[in-house]
């Protein structure tokens, strides 16, 4: 009867019959009811422990679904042959972050560096995945990576070129979806190693185009011809100046001749009194002069 209480959960008759053994433990009654309850709730306690075991497996191998991504924080260092790259999964790397991750899968190529995997932090499932596209070209068949603590992982990516030092760890100069940052330790270790063989420690740029390189010197020598030109005190002619200057230069050329230059004094005279003439017209003083200011311009023209 206890067998089938504890069997089938009921467990308000199985607390029932183990009050009642325990009245007659005195008489000797209730030890064999005792010693097969101990053992039914041992089996119940294995199976329910296995059950938990297969739960926590089947949900943290479980990728289908997962939305959260997170972009893993980097650090790296450098020597003349290889860099290094530690890999923590956490979107900073002061932050906290999984402890484990599972399925994780990484991708070495000769330009790029991937990795993908799947994790648990503060009970929600995450994707945690590192996109790279390095400043130089790598040999991915003599790359490793290894899973050094809790929650990182360690890659040693092998330069295709010996000897050149990386400005960065990136091709692109913009700002990166990942938190990097310099990997002190390994970098203090390797300073002298990297300063004595990659050529004083210079950095290798990409080379610019020629077309970039001829527009640059074309321009720096046309400035230098200008500023040899212009003489020291010399105004610089500016366009509006240039243009005044050709304006002046017609207006000489054009009264050369009498009869223009008589045209223009005229206008001149013109244009300097009409401020008076104005003044007398509306005094109403000037009406003998119009007539007289007619006859002139006829005569002129």
């Amino acid at each position: 009867l206890l067998q089938t209480c504890i069997a089938r959960s009921w467990w308000a008759g199985a607390r029932a019959l183990v009050a009642r053994a325990h009245v007659r433990q005195a008489g000797g009654a209730g030890a064999p009811l005792r010693a097969g309850a101990e053992k039914l709730l041992a089996g119940v306690k294995q199976s329910a422990d296995e059950f938990a075991a297969y739960a926590d497996s089947i949900y943290r191998g479980q990728t289908q679904g997962v939305k959260d991504e997170v972009h893993c924080a980097l650090q790296w260092a450098q020597n003349s042959t290889t860099v290094f790259l530690g890999i923590k999964y956490a979107t900073r790397w002061s932050a906290p972050g999984a402890i484990e991750v599972v399925d994780v899968k990484v991708n070495t190529s000769e330009c790029c560096f991937n990795l993908e995997g799947y994790g648990h932090h503060s009970n929600i499932r995450k994707r945690y995945s590192v996109n790279l596209d390095l400043f130089e070209d790598i040999l991915p068949d003599t790359s490793s990576w290894s899973s050094s603590s809790v929650g990182r992982l360690i890659a040693m990516l092998q330069k295709k070129e010996p000897g050149v030092k990386w400005p960065r760890l990136t091709k692109s100069k913009s700002k990166s979806k990942h938190q990097i940052t310099t990997w002190l330790d390994m970098e203090d270790r390797w300073a002298d190693e990297l300063g004595r063989n990659s050529g004083a420690a210079k950095q290798k740029e990409k080379p610019r185009s020629k077309e970039k390189d001829k527009a640059k010197d074309k321009g720096k020598e046309d400035a230098k011809v200008n500023k040899d030109k212009v003489a020291k005190g010399q105004r610089v002619m500016t366009p509006w100046r240039k243009e005044l200057s050709r304006f002046c230069k017609n207006v000489r050329r054009g009264v050369q001749d009498p009869r223009k230059l008589e045209i223009a004094a005229v206008v001149a005279s013109l244009v300097l009194l009409s401020p008076l003439i104005g003044w007398l017209m509306l005094r109403g003083v000037a009406a003998p002069l119009r007539n007289d200011v007619g006859a002139l311009a006829a005569a002129t023209a």
